[in-house]
Order: structure tokens, then C-alpha cells, then sequence
């Protein structure tokens, strides 16, 4: 039967392809692609690491149409070998997940699975957001190597995910001053309650894809920020603030020692970028947790050039994990005659 199959009541279809039984996705298929996900998180190792519960939670996630925008594929012994997802978010983007037992693999599932994907996501879209552009994102980690099922799609990696983490248990060697007319100065509760955010939204709206933070975003985050470990740069004609490092702390939920300084957002105004203000941001916070007795630096990286972004961080004296990238898949919408 063809992959492109539809039921008998014009619903769309369940089927992939011919090696394996396909059908919607319902709740009692939970503890099967448990088993599954063990099996290619044995072998693949990934990053974020899926138990039953969470694919339960993923799948009521999917509601109210669960069945039509997953399925999967059982073997000839009742196991689970494959399954392919598709998950509206509130952006109204939508995320690809899929998976192949590693025993079947190189046999085209993975592909087959894309293009079904995809054809379910022109579907929802033409329901949900008919006239916009169609976008399905995926993300995969960096290190298993390139997913070939995905760029034969037509899915472009556009943007890369990691964490960098620095040493702090011996004295720091290095420091970057910022340039003349900068100064760097900690962070203060009446600063990050009236300019940060406003710059913070300054800086996010020339990056792809990030959304700007509203009032009740910033209230909560404020939480979270430690004013005494942060620090602001600030153009000394103006007084404006220019560039900023948001850092909190990360305690032993045992001991309640600190164990991580970490930071929470890190920025330059575009006009004042690749003049070191960035690096002495990040000797700043370094510094600053070192002097605080904190063990470990730390701090997420999202950017379209990850190999610029290690290479600034490496000489900041920072070791970056592993990577995620994301692919995206983009169509126009079809224009009319």
C-alpha cells in the first residue's frame, strides 16, 4: 500500500512504508515506545533521555489529535521499530520527533518517516494557519554526524545549541578589560528592574527566531538573577547601559553548597559588538564567581556559528559540551492563480 495512503472515511494515514506495521499513535503504544527509546538510547547515548512517563506526558501533549499527527511502526514480533511525531508549540511552529530502532536503520524508515512528517505537518498547517508559511523544526545532536534523512529532505541546519563550562578551582590566568569609554559594573536591583530588560529585547530582536521578554517574563526571571554576581557595561559619555551578563548560582541539592555559577543571559547592543565588550562581560562573571568561592563557571550558548561561538569561549577559558542543531524545513505558502 502506498505510504500516501488515506482511510476509508479521507482521514489521513497511519503507513510509512511496507516493512513494518504502522498505525496511529494511541496511549496503550506508551509502554512499547518506551521500550524503544531504551533501545536507541542505548546505542545513540543522546543528550535528553526519555522515560515512559515522559512519553506519556509528550503524548497527551499532542492532544486533541494525537493519532494524526503520530505513528508507529511495529516488527514482526510485536515490538515497537520505529515512530514519527509531529507537536504544534505555542509559537504555532511546529517540531519533528522521530526514531528508528538501531537494528533498522539504513533502510530507509528514516526518510520514509520525514516525508510523512512533513505531509502531516501541510495538513495541520492548511487547517491551522492556511495563507503563512509552513516551518518544522528538528533537532539533533551534532556529534552522531550529519542527519542525512533530514537534509534529503529539504531541512537546513540554521541555528546550534550547547553549554560551556570553565574551571574555577585554580586562579585565573587571563582577564579582558573592556574597550576605552566602557566601563563594567555590577548589576543593581533598580537597573534590572527598569533599563536591563529594555536592552535585553534590544539585543534579542536581532536574533532569528527569539521573541522579545515581556514584564511578567522579566518579573519571574528576576528570581533567578543574582544582582551582586551580575554585571552591566555601561558607555561612560551616556551612562547607557550597552552589553550585560545576568548570572545566578547553583547549589548541591544535598549540601546546599554552590556548585555552578551560571549565566542566565549574556548580550551586546548590536552597535557596540566586536570590541571586547562580551569577553569582559564573561571575565567579569568568571572573576566574580571565583572571588565568591563558587567551583565552576558555566552557561548556555544558542548562535547561528557555533565554531566562531567556541572559539570566543575557548578563550574566555571555556570547554563547550556536545552540540544540538536545529534543522528547519520552511514552504511559502502556494499563491493563488
Amino acid at each position: 500500500m502506498s505510504d500516501d495512503a488515506v482511510t476509508s472515511n479521507g482521514a489521513a494515514s497511519a503507513i510509512v512504508e511496507g516493512t513494518l506495521e504502522w498505525h496511529f499513535c494511541t496511549e496503550a503504544d506508551v509502554p512499547h515506545l518506551a521500550q524503544l527509546r531504551s533501545a536507541i538510547e542505548y546505542v545513540d547515548d543522546p543528550i535528553d533521555q526519555l522515560d515512559e512517563q515522559c512519553i506519556l506526558d509528550d503524548f497527551h501533549a499532542l492532544s486533541p489529535r494525537p493519532g494524526f499527527v503520530s505513528t508507529v511502526g511495529f516488527g514482526p514480533g510485536g515490538n515497537a521499530r520505529a515512530y514519527g511525531a509531529l507537536e504544534p508549540d505555542e509559537h504555532g511552529r511546529l517540531w519533528m520527533r522521530l526514531g528508528v530502532h538501531p537494528a533498522n536503520r539504513d533502510k530507509g524508515i528514516g526518510r520514509a518517516l520525514v516525508r510523512w512528517v512533513i505531509r502531516r505537518a501541510r495538513e495541520w498547517h492548511h487547517i491551522s494557519a492556511p495563507g503563512e508559511e509552513l516551518w518544522i523544526g528538528f533537532m539533533h545532536e551534532d556529534r552522531q554526524g550529519p542527519a542525512r534523512p533530514i537534509l534529503n529532505e529539504g531541512f537546513v541546519a540554521d541555528w546550534w545549541v550547547f553549554d560551556a563550562h570553565r574551571d574555577l578551582s585554580v586562579a585565573l590566568r587571563e582577564t579582558f578589560s573592556p574597550p576605552p569609554g566602557v566601563t563594567i559594573a555590577p548589576c543593581t536591583m533598580e537597573r534590572l528592574s527598569k533599563d536591563v530588560r529594555v536592552v535585553v529585547n534590544r539585543v534579542l530582536e536581532h536574533i532569528a527566531g527569539s521573541g522579545t521578554v515581556s514584564e511578567e517574563q522579566w518579573a519571574s526571571q528576576l528570581e533567578q538573577i543574582r544582582e551582586h554576581l551580575s554585571w552591566l557595561a555601561i558607555d561612560e559619555e551616556t551612562e547607557a547601559i550597552i552589553g550585560f551578563a545576568l548570572n545566578t548560582v547553583y547549589n548541591d541539592e544535598t549540601t546546599g553548597e554552590p556548585i555552578e555559577g551560571w549565566t542566565l543571559r549574556l548580550g551586546v547592543e548590536p552597535g557596540a559588538r566586536h570590541l571586547g565588550i562580551g569577553a569582559a562581560l564573561v571575565s567579569a562573571s568568571a572573576n566574580g564567581f571565583f572571588e565568591a568561592g563558587i567551583p565552576q563557571a558555566g552557561l548556555g550558548v544558542d548562535t547561528d556559528d557555533p565554531h566562531l561561538a567556541e572559539e570566543f569561549f575557548a578563550r574566555c577559558g571555556y570547554i563547550a559540551d556536545d552540540r544540538v542543531v536545529r534543522y528547519v524545513y520552511r514552504e511559502l505558502p502556494a499563491q493563488e492563480a
